[in-house]
């Protein structure tokens, strides 16, 4: 018995990181990659760790039926077009991958590997939610855009040494909570 709520505890745990993942994940804009010109192909994409690249700690908490939360440190790094998102157990090991493209999104979790036709799917089936995508990737960055239902304090995404921004969304049902901390 002990073994089996042990398993449903990190199954819980594994789901929550899951569904921060794509929150962090999804936090995008439609900022466009520029390529580069060379002889061989005249269209290359540009190293995505070069246009973005943000890493700190997270904690979501979703009130669901039954409340989740969780926390753990991440890395993400690209743009909304092509991006990559790592997400972290506190012990230092690997609990998801996401990747996103234009033409799909992929999903690397429990040894298992899941592909979805966009982000906005992947997120759409992991959290039964819709996300302000835009409006997430520009909090990260310290720019104030509205979404519907939420509520962003970036007071403290100012600082230099531990920027911090704390988000809550209390309308579509479930309640969402995000804090993130950044690492300078």
């Amino acid at each position: 018995m002990a073994l089996l709520q042990l398993r449903w505890r990190f199954f819980n745990t594994s789901v929550s990181t899951l569904i921060a993942s794509i929150l962090i994940a999804s936090c995008a804009t439609n900022t466009p990659t520029t390529g580069q010109n060379n002889h061989q192909n005249p269209i290359t994409e540009p190293d995505i760790s070069k246009i973005f690249y943000k890493q700190g700690r997270l904690s979501i908490k979703v009130e669901s039926e039954t409340p989740q939360s969780l926390s753990g440190a991440f890395e993400i790094k690209g743009t909304a077009v092509r991006g990559e998102l790592s997400v972290f157990s506190p012990i230092g090991s690997t609990v998801a991958q996401v990747a996103w493209t234009p033409t799909d999104a992929t999903l690397i979790a429990n040894n298992e590997t899941k592909r979805f036709a966009h982000i906005d799917s992947l997120m759409q089936e992991l959290t039964g939610t819709v996300l302000p995508l835009s409006a997430l990737f520009d909090w990260l960055i310290a720019v104030p855009t509205p979404a519907e239902g939420w509520q962003v304090d970036l007071s403290q995404m100012q600082q230099t040494e531990r920027p911090r921004l704390f988000a809550k969304r209390t309308t579509p049902l479930p309640a969402v909570e995000l804090r993130v901390v950044l690492e300078p």
